[in-house]
């Protein structure tokens, strides 16, 4: 490895190499996609050498070949070894301005910065598990298409849609939450709420109608999921695995069938998670979605973000229903796979051992160039840090979490300057 960073750091400096990295590679950790970040400048004695990096939109994980390299070193010599500094990818066009040129002084106190931060990981996980749970348990969705519908049945029709990317809840709603939800608000218990079977504070709340599943979402400051959200984050990155775990029904994979007899941990089944990494999307509790249901909406619906059909069917004139999704403890195996479609009035709770929910949110749009401007922000703060100036710190890495508010690299930063404030 040293020796092909040196070779390559005798090359000509291409200041284009950003906008060369290739998209949509897989993560080895997670199997998102990796997308292009930043670029990393090692200074190694031999000259500069610029490597394209890239990042996981779903677990966040950061690779190149600096980063595996340095993963080998010492900890203590991790800042000693490269600097960083952040480029746009249309750097070079007319009207962008040209990368900062930091003075062999603020390079110090920049590597000093980088391994404050390289060692702020730790960190890092202390600030997700302090942070609020609406937010920390939720997995990033990144914009893209899958083939929505299966053969199964004649009202899940296939077609292709585009989703753009949203925020989804990795677990099902739990009684601890739930409980939260009726402390605060003053929202009525759901049916079953003492029932011993179902009642653990891990276990999914259950006896919930749409009405009070929405109420909740929003409560969180989030929303319902729509069923096309629902299924892309049941089928996948491959966008098309029949059960959440692949294409094979596997009974230790899900609670169906009344085989375990109650509802299990939100958390349980870990090996029948989707393939970005949700828990209990077959099995456990059925979920209310967004969506009115209609049998027909798939054979007109629209390819970019469907929202459902504009009224739900009236089945036998009981009112309009809305979607379930997702099978549950007592349903039998025919309704696992991610493409089945259940159905219920909004304000009927019937069946309702078996009735759950989760939430979503919609991700939040940044642009290229306030995701720009909050980089060179963390690279102030960095700066600034290592002058032990750390209010100014504050101030910059308040700017880059403006552009980025749950970037983890921003929050532990913000963490650190805050110690190292109570401390003077």
């Amino acid at each position: 490895m040293a020796r092909a960073l040196t070779e390559r750091a005798e090359e000509p400096r291409n200041q284009t190499a950003c906008s060369a990295v290739p998209h949509g590679s897989t993560c080895t950790r997670c199997g998102g996609i990796m997308v292009r970040d930043f670029c990393m400048d090692l200074m190694n004695g031999a000259g500069e050498l610029e490597l394209a990096a890239k990042r996981c939109v779903q677990c966040g994980e950061v690779v190149d070949p600096v980063i595996l390299h340095n993963r080998r070193l010492p900890q203590d010599s991790m800042a000693s070894r490269f600097s960083a500094r952040v480029l746009s990818s249309d750097q070079g066009r007319p009207g962008v301005p040209k990368p900062r040129r930091f003075p062999m002084r603020s390079q110090t106190l920049l590597q000093v910065g980088l391994g404050v931060a390289l060692m702020a990981g730790v960190i890092s996980v202390a600030t997700a598990a302090d942070m609020p749970s609406t937010d920390k348990d939720m997995v990033l969705i990144p914009k893209g298409e899958f083939a929505m519908g299966s053969n199964e049945h004649s009202d899940e029709a296939k077609h292709q849609v585009v989703l753009d990317a949203y925020l989804i809840d990795k677990f099902e709603a739990s009684n601890t939450r739930y409980k939260e939800f009726m402390k605060a608000t003053g929202h009525a218990a759901p049916a079953y709420w003492d029932d011993p079977r179902l009642s653990k504070p891990n276990q999914p709340v259950v006896g919930v109608s749409w009405t009070d599943a929405n109420a909740f979402c929003k409560w969180e400051g989030k929303r319902l999921p729509t069923e096309a959200e629902w299924e892309r984050a049941a089928k996948g990155p491959e966008g098309d695995n029949h059960y959440p775990w692949g294409h094979k029904l596997d009974p230790k994979k899900a609670n169906y069938g009344q085989i375990v007899g109650h509802t299990t941990p939100v958390d349980s089944y870990p090996e029948g998670v989707s393939g970005f990494g949700l828990y209990n999307m077959a099995g456990n509790v059925f979920e209310w979605v967004e969506d009115w249901y209609d049998p027909k909406f798939y054979k007109g619906s629209v390819a970019l973000n469907p929202r459902g059909a504009e009224k739900g069917y009236n089945f036998a004139n009981q009112g309009p229903v809305k979607v379930l999704r997702g099978g549950s403890w007592l349903a039998p195996e025919t309704s696992l796979h991610t493409s089945h479609r259940f159905w219920n009035q909004p304000d009927n709770n019937s069946y309702g051992v078996g009735l759950g929910f989760r939430c979503a949110k919609s991700a939040q749009t940044v642009s290229d160039e306030a995701l720009q401007a909050g980089r060179d922000a963390f690279i102030q703060a960095l700066v600034s840090m290592g002058a032990e100036k750390n209010a100014d710190a504050m101030a910059s890495i308040e700017k880059a979490l403006a552009s980025e508010p749950g970037n983890k690299e921003y929050l532990a930063t913000r963490e650190l300057i805050t110690k190292s404030m109570k401390k003077k």
